[in-house]
Protein backbone atom coordinates (compact mmCIF):
# COMPACT_ATOMS: atom_id res chain seq x y z
CA UNK A 1 0.00 0.00 0.00
CA UNK A 2 1.43 3.05 -0.98
CA UNK A 3 -0.24 7.04 0.39
CA UNK A 4 0.53 10.00 -1.79
CA UNK A 5 -0.31 13.09 -0.97
CA UNK A 6 0.68 14.17 -4.11
CA UNK A 7 -1.66 13.52 -7.38
CA UNK A 8 1.04 13.22 -9.61
CA UNK A 9 2.66 10.86 -7.69
CA UNK A 10 -0.20 8.70 -6.64
CA UNK A 11 -0.86 8.24 -10.61
CA UNK A 12 2.55 7.00 -10.96
CA UNK A 13 2.76 4.71 -8.44
CA UNK A 14 -0.56 3.31 -9.24
CA UNK A 15 0.89 2.04 -12.54
CA UNK A 16 0.90 -2.20 -12.99
CA UNK A 17 4.25 -3.22 -12.40
CA UNK A 18 5.59 -6.67 -14.42
CA UNK A 19 7.40 -8.29 -12.37
CA UNK A 20 8.69 -10.72 -15.24
CA UNK A 21 6.77 -14.04 -14.22
CA UNK A 22 4.31 -15.04 -16.44
CA UNK A 23 1.04 -13.44 -15.59
CA UNK A 24 2.10 -11.93 -12.41
CA UNK A 25 1.91 -8.56 -12.64
CA UNK A 26 1.56 -6.42 -9.09
CA UNK A 27 -0.70 -3.85 -8.85
CA UNK A 28 -0.22 -1.14 -6.29
CA UNK A 29 -2.67 -0.53 -4.33
CA UNK A 30 -2.67 3.48 -3.87
CA UNK A 31 -4.22 5.80 -1.50
CA UNK A 32 -3.92 9.24 -2.85
CA UNK A 33 -6.10 12.60 -2.93
CA UNK A 34 -8.38 11.36 -5.52
CA UNK A 35 -9.65 8.30 -3.64
CA UNK A 36 -9.92 9.86 -0.30
CA UNK A 37 -12.69 11.63 1.26
CA UNK A 38 -12.41 15.11 2.91
CA UNK A 39 -13.93 14.48 5.93
CA UNK A 40 -15.26 16.91 8.15
CA UNK A 41 -17.75 15.60 10.80
CA UNK A 42 -16.46 15.49 14.03
CA UNK A 43 -18.30 11.79 14.54
CA UNK A 44 -17.34 10.61 11.26
CA UNK A 45 -13.60 11.01 12.04
CA UNK A 46 -13.59 9.44 15.34
CA UNK A 47 -15.72 6.28 13.96
CA UNK A 48 -12.78 5.89 11.74
CA UNK A 49 -9.96 8.04 13.30
CA UNK A 50 -7.18 6.08 10.69
CA UNK A 51 -9.53 7.26 7.59
CA UNK A 52 -9.48 10.66 8.93
CA UNK A 53 -5.74 10.30 9.53
CA UNK A 54 -4.84 9.35 6.20
CA UNK A 55 -7.61 11.95 4.48
CA UNK A 56 -5.74 14.67 6.80
CA UNK A 57 -2.67 13.67 5.02
CA UNK A 58 -3.89 12.99 1.58
CA UNK A 59 -6.59 16.18 1.39
CA UNK A 60 -3.13 18.91 2.42
CA UNK A 61 -4.64 20.47 -0.98
CA UNK A 62 -7.98 20.57 -0.81
CA UNK A 63 -9.85 23.85 -0.38
CA UNK A 64 -11.54 22.12 2.34
CA UNK A 65 -8.36 21.65 3.94
CA UNK A 66 -8.32 23.32 7.37
CA UNK A 67 -11.63 22.15 8.24
CA UNK A 68 -10.62 18.34 7.62
CA UNK A 69 -7.50 19.24 10.13
CA UNK A 70 -9.53 20.92 12.91
CA UNK A 71 -11.91 17.80 12.26
CA UNK A 72 -9.57 15.49 12.79
CA UNK A 73 -7.75 17.31 15.81
CA UNK A 74 -11.52 17.11 17.32
CA UNK A 75 -11.83 13.81 16.81
CA UNK A 76 -8.75 12.62 17.90
CA UNK A 77 -9.80 14.43 21.64
CA UNK A 78 -12.15 11.39 21.67
CA UNK A 79 -9.93 8.89 21.38
CA UNK A 80 -7.52 7.33 23.45
CA UNK A 81 -5.04 9.89 24.58
CA UNK A 82 -2.21 7.88 24.13
CA UNK A 83 -3.02 6.44 20.52
CA UNK A 84 -3.95 10.01 19.72
CA UNK A 85 -0.77 11.56 20.65
CA UNK A 86 0.85 8.81 18.11
CA UNK A 87 -0.99 9.85 15.41
CA UNK A 88 -0.54 13.91 15.93
CA UNK A 89 2.87 12.96 15.91
CA UNK A 90 2.59 10.60 12.75
CA UNK A 91 0.08 13.89 11.36
CA UNK A 92 2.95 16.27 11.91
CA UNK A 93 5.76 14.50 10.26
CA UNK A 94 3.58 13.74 7.49
CA UNK A 95 2.77 16.73 6.32
CA UNK A 96 4.66 19.36 4.72
CA UNK A 97 4.84 23.45 4.21
CA UNK A 98 1.74 25.24 4.71
CA UNK A 99 -0.21 21.71 5.86
CA UNK A 100 2.25 21.01 8.90
CA UNK A 101 2.44 24.96 9.66
CA UNK A 102 -1.52 24.73 9.92
CA UNK A 103 -1.24 21.38 11.89
CA UNK A 104 1.41 23.00 14.30
CA UNK A 105 -0.90 26.43 14.85
CA UNK A 106 -3.84 23.86 15.83
CA UNK A 107 -1.70 21.79 18.33
CA UNK A 108 -0.73 25.34 19.88
CA UNK A 109 -3.98 27.05 19.75
CA UNK A 110 -6.33 24.30 21.34
CA UNK A 111 -5.86 22.38 24.89
CA UNK A 112 -6.93 18.92 24.03
CA UNK A 113 -5.75 16.32 26.26
CA UNK A 114 -3.98 13.90 23.83
CA UNK A 115 -1.67 17.18 23.10
CA UNK A 116 -0.55 17.83 26.16
CA UNK A 117 1.61 14.09 25.35
CA UNK A 118 2.03 15.05 21.97
CA UNK A 119 3.74 18.38 22.64
CA UNK A 120 5.80 16.69 26.03
CA UNK A 121 7.06 14.18 22.95
CA UNK A 122 8.15 17.36 20.80
CA UNK A 123 10.06 18.68 23.85
CA UNK A 124 11.99 16.35 24.68
CA UNK A 125 13.13 15.79 20.94
CA UNK A 126 13.93 19.21 20.89
CA UNK A 127 15.80 18.76 24.00
CA UNK A 128 17.62 16.14 22.61
CA UNK A 129 18.47 17.81 19.50
CA UNK A 130 20.10 21.17 21.70
CA UNK A 131 22.23 18.85 23.92
CA UNK A 132 23.57 16.72 20.75
CA UNK A 133 24.20 20.37 19.16
CA UNK A 134 25.72 22.16 22.39
CA UNK A 135 27.67 19.02 22.43
CA UNK A 136 28.81 19.38 18.94
CA UNK A 137 29.54 23.15 19.41
CA UNK A 138 31.82 22.60 22.96
CA UNK A 139 33.52 19.93 21.11
CA UNK A 140 34.55 22.81 18.02
CA UNK A 141 35.44 24.88 20.38
CA UNK A 142 37.61 22.65 22.45
CA UNK A 143 39.46 22.29 19.14
CA UNK A 144 39.34 25.75 17.81
CA UNK A 145 41.36 26.40 21.53
CA UNK A 146 43.66 23.37 21.01
CA UNK A 147 45.13 24.70 17.54
CA UNK A 148 45.35 27.87 19.25
CA UNK A 149 47.45 26.80 21.97
CA UNK A 150 49.57 24.58 19.36
CA UNK A 151 50.54 28.05 17.68
CA UNK A 152 48.50 26.23 14.53
CA UNK A 153 46.66 29.42 12.19
CA UNK A 154 43.49 28.78 11.25
CA UNK A 155 42.08 30.32 8.82
CA UNK A 156 38.66 32.07 8.75
CA UNK A 157 37.39 28.85 6.11
CA UNK A 158 38.57 26.18 8.76
CA UNK A 159 37.37 27.70 11.32
CA UNK A 160 33.80 27.98 9.49
CA UNK A 161 34.05 24.63 8.97
CA UNK A 162 34.77 23.23 12.42
CA UNK A 163 31.98 25.60 13.76
CA UNK A 164 30.04 24.19 11.39
CA UNK A 165 30.72 20.90 12.13
CA UNK A 166 27.20 19.45 13.99
CA UNK A 167 28.53 15.22 14.15
CA UNK A 168 30.35 15.08 17.07
CA UNK A 169 32.60 11.92 15.83
CA UNK A 170 34.16 13.40 12.89
CA UNK A 171 34.70 16.88 15.31
CA UNK A 172 36.69 13.99 17.83
CA UNK A 173 38.77 12.26 15.11
CA UNK A 174 40.08 16.13 14.12
CA UNK A 175 40.56 16.66 17.88
CA UNK A 176 42.44 13.62 18.35
CA UNK A 177 44.55 14.71 14.64
CA UNK A 178 45.19 18.40 16.08
CA UNK A 179 47.62 16.99 18.73
CA UNK A 180 50.26 15.50 15.65
CA UNK A 181 49.20 18.08 12.36
CA UNK A 182 51.30 20.88 11.30
CA UNK A 183 48.94 23.05 9.86
CA UNK A 184 44.91 23.01 10.44
CA UNK A 185 44.29 22.14 6.93
CA UNK A 186 45.61 18.54 8.17
CA UNK A 187 42.85 18.27 10.51
CA UNK A 188 40.60 17.12 7.69
CA UNK A 189 43.09 14.29 5.41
Amino acid sequence: MVICPDRKIARWAAKPIETGHPGLTLTPLVIGPDNTPAITNVEEAAGNIGLAVVAAITKNDDPLFKDILGTLNQALSRIDRKLAGQYGHYINVSLTGVAQEEWGRLMAMQTYPYQGEYAESLLAEGRAEGRAEGKAEGEAKLLLKLLEMRGIAVSEEVRERIAGCEDTATLEAWFQRAFTVESADGLFV
